[in-house]
């Protein structure tokens, strides 16, 4: 590897040691320091459990660094992520589909409470904006309200939750 790639690839991790700072990693840092990079990719302190590769390349070839990354991780037990970039381009990131699915799905069950638990907290506002509007004490919590009346302050909430939707 000549020294200008040595250089843009130096450069790059810089880079992203910077981005991994900005996002809560504060002990991110590169760990070229002219030990072999097997087992420990191009950043140490960075996110835990992932063997992370960087590459600045005009011409991507995700399938030979792929391999590199895959090859350098073997026996870790790490996920493997490799990001790169071309010029006035972007950060990417190349990861295993398993690997991204759970981040997703825990994203979206954090963003989108279930459905019951809308129509519990929804009945409940109704509820305490009922006594209010009355001037008087809720009581007990709904789940330990009589069925019927807990039925009632549900089909309002579904009602009032259709209504917005």
């Amino acid at each position: 590897m000549g020294r200008m790639s040595r250089t843009k690839g130096a450069v790059a991790e810089r880079e992203l040691v910077g981005i991994l700072k900005d996002h809560g990693w504060r002990r991110a840092s590169r760990t070229s320091d002219g030990r072999r990079q097997e087992a420990r990719g191009d950043f140490a302190h960075g996110p835990e459990g992932v063997h992370l590769e960087a590459k600045r390349c005009e011409n991507a070839r995700p399938w030979t660094w792929w391999e590199q990354a895959t090859r350098d991780a073997a026996g870790t037990g790490l996920e493997v992520a490799v990001t790169f970039r071309r010029s006035r381009s972007p950060w990417l990131v190349l990861v295993e589909l398993a690997d991204i699915l759970p981040l997703w799905r825990e994203r979206e069950t954090a963003l989108v409470p279930r459905d019951n638990d809308v129509r519990e907290r929804v009945a409940e506002a109704l509820r305490r904006a009922d006594a209010d509007m009355r001037g008087a004490t809720v009581g007990v919590p709904l789940e330990l309200a009589s069925a019927p009346e807990r039925a009632r302050w549900l089909a309002m909430a579904d009602a009032a939750i259709e209504g917005v939707a």
